[in-house]
């Protein structure tokens, strides 16, 4: 049996105040696989635990089946977890390992349980084996075998696939969503990998500073981000984010000036373009995925498609496809403080920006090796960080070194063909379906949110 799990703005506050978790709200419904996404830190696998009653609830209200579980022991709550270091015992074989949970609930004879899960995980020549003897991906085979015996009403796994190298991991991801399909039970999966979240989720909810952002199914997250964190958080190669500024003058055709290029939206305005005239002037970031820029004269436009054009600084050839770093002279936006909503950490506090994250160091680091780079426009108060681009380079271009940091300002992914060289001028044509536009609290306006803000914003 597959059990409901449901968070009412549960929130896990530490010793001096750290607030890990706050006001998380989640239902999971019998038998869904929800993944928790996020960044080192953000709190997934604090919620992991509070689920699995190995972390107390501060506030809020934890429900499985419908019922309080506040007072419910995590033996008491029939759900089976699933380590990142396989938690197995050494001086166990295998096939004890599998069945141990099974002769602490004095299940009688686990003989069968353990054959059965061994068949369904394909590991029947390993029982008799000793963990040490293993590889990691059979560990871990070894280690989700003994949470399937024990036929618990809903799976937990923090990072089960991190520790294993990429081949395998891939591998292993399409067994878990197999078995996922089988056995129908309820699966919380927490991971920073968005590949693994994009492939195995029916839905994702994702975190930052312990603040669930955004909950919706892969293709949601991926095509309607509700703010700029989640937009460059899913996607490879990550979305491309411009600084721009919206000019809608009434008579008058809309357009986004990106300094010293511009996108001008075609008539009639769709409805989603139409928000835009309610940014009149107002500072925004434009996002662009790689797949909604091509290289391409003007005259081969198709329909809501805009011209541009850029210099090629550095081409990354991957195979079956190529990436091309190019230099378009737009401002390329950095998010480092305000990239989704925060709120309250308590009445009349704020949260704290975690200026102090590995992410946050390497951003940091990144900039001060780039002359010039990293100036805040007067007003933004932080909000949104701009490098400024130099002009498109009429020399030769940037080493490749400074490449590799700054790589220009925007990203297109094309076929593996392609020849192009650093240097060379190329055409570009945007498709102003896939335009992303964020304001400068990092909220999304375009394509038009569900509710629909008003005038004054």
């Amino acid at each position: 049996m597959s059990r409901a799990i449901s968070l009412d703005g549960v929130t896990k506050v530490y010793e001096r105040g750290i607030r890990a978790v706050d006001r998380f709200s989640l239902d999971i419904e019998p038998g869904e696989f929800v993944v928790l996404l996020g960044p080192s830190g953000c709190g997934k696998s604090t919620v992991l635990r509070m689920i699995a009653g190995l972390e107390s609830v501060t506030e809020g209200q934890l429900l499985l089946d419908g019922e309080d579980a506040a007072e419910l022991a995590p033996g008491q709550r029939g759900m089976a977890m699933v380590f990142q270091n396989f938690a197995l015992y050494p001086r166990m074989t295998n096939r004890d390992n599998i069945g141990f949970p099974l002769k602490l609930e004095a299940r009688g004879d686990v003989g069968p349980r353990v054959d059965a899960t061994a068949r369904l995980l394909g590991i029947e020549d390993l029982l008799d084996r000793y963990p040490a003897q293993l590889s990691g991906g059979e560990r871990q085979r070894v280690a989700i075998g003994r949470a399937i015996s024990r036929e618990p009403t809903a799976f937990l796994m923090d990072e089960p696939l991190s520790n294993i190298d990429a081949k395998l991991r891939n591998h292993l991801r399409a067994e878990v969503a197999r078995l996922n399909r089988e056995l129908a039970v309820t699966t919380v999966y927490v991971t920073h990998d968005q590949a693994e979240a994009m492939s195995l989720g029916d839905r994702i909810a994702v975190m930052r500073d312990g603040v669930l952002q955004q909950v919706g199914s892969p293709r949601e997250a991926y095509a309607l981000p509700k703010n700029i964190f989640v937009a460059a958080f899913i996607g490879t190669p990550r979305i491309n984010l411009l600084e721009a500024v919206v000019h809608a003058p009434l008579p008058g055709r809309v357009t986004i000036d990106l300094g010293r290029q511009s996108l001008t939206l075609p008539e009639p305005l769709s409805p989603d373009h139409q928000m835009l005239r309610i940014q009149q002037g107002r500072p925004v970031i434009v996002g662009l995925r790689s797949e909604a820029v091509r290289i391409a004269r003007p005259s081969l436009a198709r329909a809501r498609e805009c011209a541009m054009s850029g210099i090629v600084e550095h081409v990354e050839y991957l195979g079956h496809e190529a990436l091309l770093h190019l230099n378009t002279g737009s401002r390329a936006a950095l998010v480092p403080a305000l990239e989704g909503p925060h709120t309250d950490t308590a009445p009349g506090g704020h949260r704290k920006n975690k200026e102090g994250t590995v992410l946050g160091r390497l951003r940091d680091r990144a900039v001060a090796r780039l002359p010039g780079f990293g100036q805040e426009e007067p007003g933004d108060q932080g909000a949104v960080g701009v490098l400024e681009a130099p002009p498109v380079p009429a020399a030769p271009p940037q080493s490749a070194e400074r490449a590799a940091i700054a790589g220009g300002d925007l990203v297109v992914r094309t076929g593996p063909d392609v020849q192009v060289r650093p240097g060379t001028h190329v055409p570009l044509l945007i498709d102003l379906e896939h335009l992303y536009v964020f304001d400068q609290q990092g909220r999304r306006v375009c394509p038009a949110p569900a509710h629909q803000p008003g005038l004054d914003g």
